[in-house]
């Protein structure tokens, strides 16, 4: 009977437990942790499985330690998103995040990424030297085409005077 009891009790308390010590965590970011990001970056994103409170807020710091400040930090259900005005420069960041879940856990956690993107003005350069390829590309080819024309004219013509 005792075990029968027993028994009871612990499959109506096990699940409750589980529960009653269910934390919040992170269940997504972007960028990733340890992620290398290629393009601009112009946002952070941090998802968490729990409805966060308004408090809720990260910071990120460059590799020299510097805090890059965030045009607008807000959150949304169960996101807290920062976005950026300049897209942020290459150079290996961490994001120390605090986000207050609605039941009034508070978590916290680092998470560190590099950005490794072409810069504008390496895209620009890019961009102005395939336009100005591309601007000596058609008069280079009529160019060519003239050349092979008054050359061959002229071996034809040339041809013509010796055989008389």
């Amino acid at each position: 009977m005792f075990k029968k009891i027993l028994l009871a009790l612990l499959l109506l308390f096990v699940p409750m437990g589980r529960q009653a010590f269910a934390h919040s965590s992170l269940e997504n970011s972007t960028p990733k942790k340890g992620e290398a990001v290629t393009q601009p970056l112009h946002e952070i994103k941090l998802d968490f499985d729990t409805k966060l409170k308004s408090a809720s807020s990260f910071t990120i710091k460059n590799e020299s330690g510097n805090i890059i400040q965030s045009d607008n930090i807000k959150t949304a259900e169960n996101n807290l998103v920062g976005t950026f005005k300049n897209a942020l420069e290459n150079g290996t960041y961490t994001i120390h995040w605090k986000a207050i879940s609605i039941d009034g856990d508070t978590l916290e956690g680092n998470l560190p990424f590099t950005v490794h993107a072409k810069t504008t003005a390496a895209a620009e350069l890019s961009a102005n030297s395939n336009a100005s390829l591309q601007s000596y590309a058609i008069p280079g080819i009529i160019g060519l085409l003239i050349f092979i024309g008054l050359g061959s004219y002229w071996v034809v013509f040339r041809k013509k005077h010796l055989v008389k």
